[in-house]
């Protein structure tokens, strides 16, 4: 059998604190004073294009269905010319649609299993020719056939992925 464990330390010993002291390594002060930096940077405002887009991204993910998503993303499309005041005075354009915010409606596809409309999904962003499907977009798109064991269906992805141009490999 184990040794037996030291008991532990209450709050209330009378033993002296440990002093850290001369012991610190240079190395490990750099570090703590960088990310006191990191931590100081100045916060974006919420309708910045930056935190907007990661705004859409995550409420495409979290979207209770994936009907919901892509409506979401459908949205998003149809009011990416408007724009917004900010509290200084300032406009910033909403989110436009990226790559990002279809792979994330895409993901959703997968994991409802809806390889029919990932597909549709994927020959509109190719004919619209707007936001180019990149490999991660593909790779949903190919994930969604899985559950039905539409492997025809996931080569023929496959094979377009790499006739569109590279199909977002490089």
């Amino acid at each position: 059998p184990p040794p037996p464990l030291p008991p532990r330390r209450s709050d209330d010993d009378s033993s002296p604190p440990r002093d850290s002291g001369p012991s610190s390594s240079a190395p490990d002060e750099r570090r703590r004073r960088s990310s006191r930096r990191r931590n100081r940077r100045r916060r974006l405002p919420d309708d910045h294009p930056d935190v907007a887009s990661r705004k859409l991204t995550a409420k495409i993910r979290s979207a209770p269905t994936w009907r919901e998503a892509l409506s979401i993303l459908r949205r998003a499309d149809e009011d990416e010319d408007a724009t917004k005041k900010n509290g200084a005075g300032g406009e910033f354009a909403s989110p436009k649609t990226n790559v990002y915010h279809h792979g994330a409606a895409l993901s959703r596809l997968r994991g409802a299993g809806r390889w029919r409309e990932a597909i549709r999904h994927i020959e509109c962003m190719n004919r619209n020719g707007g936001v180019r499907p990149n490999a991660l977009c593909y790779g949903a798109a190919i994930g969604s056939c899985r559950p039905e064991g539409r492997w025809e269906v996931a080569l023929d992805l496959l094979r377009t992925m790499r006739e569109e141009e590279g199909g977002g490999i490089e």
